[in-house]
């Protein structure tokens, strides 16, 4: 009987490092240098270029505070003066093994940036949206177990290669 519980106990204690954040532990998702403020700032001059958005409204999700460091799943959205929805930005560290974060919808296309694959999602258009309105894009990237992507309504090939700089250089400054 008390082979049986300290058998038990041993197991229910391996189990605990499982989401251990100390020195050993795998499992912790990385904590970056950077704050919210960093990350939300990245793409703005992208959206006040690409979308003539000169009163820029940025806001963090999950209201979170732009003082915070970076960690897992950590968006800014941006909207114009008169509040119209431009689009998110997006960054998440993943935990070792971890596999990158992909869309439910296909890819339209695979650009590349500085040897850093980028993929293109164009979503489809909600039905209420005129049919003539710009899809809304997606891209996606992945570097050294940083995930990133950037949301737009856009069907100008150059803002789209923009979008994809912006994007694969934000992964690359934020990810120290």
């Amino acid at each position: 009987m008390k082979f049986a519980s300290l058998a038990m106990l041993a197991v229910s204690l391996s189990g605990c490092s499982l989401f251990s954040h100390g020195e050993t532990g795998k499992s912790a998702v990385p904590e970056s240098q950077r704050t919210l403020h960093e990350l939300c700032d990245f793409p703005k001059q992208f959206y006040i270029t690409r979308f003539n958005a000169t009163e820029l409204k940025v806001s963090p999700a999950q209201g979170k505070s732009l003082t915070e460091k970076i960690g897992n799943f950590n968006e800014c959205s941006y909207r114009n003066g008169d509040s119209k929805y431009l689009g998110y930005v997006y960054i998440s560290y993943r935990i070792a093994g971890e596999t990158p974060t992909v869309s439910k919808y296909p890819p339209s296309r695979i650009l590349t940036v500085d040897g850093v694959p980028v993929t293109q999602v164009i979503e489809p258009l909600p039905p209420t949206w005129e049919p003539s309105a710009p899809p809304p894009i997606q891209l996606s990237a992945a570097d050294d177990g940083v995930d990133g992507q950037l949301r737009f309504y856009s069907s100008d090939d150059e803002t789209i290669q923009a979008g994809a700089k912006v994007l694969v250089n934000m992964i690359r400054t934020l990810k120290n």
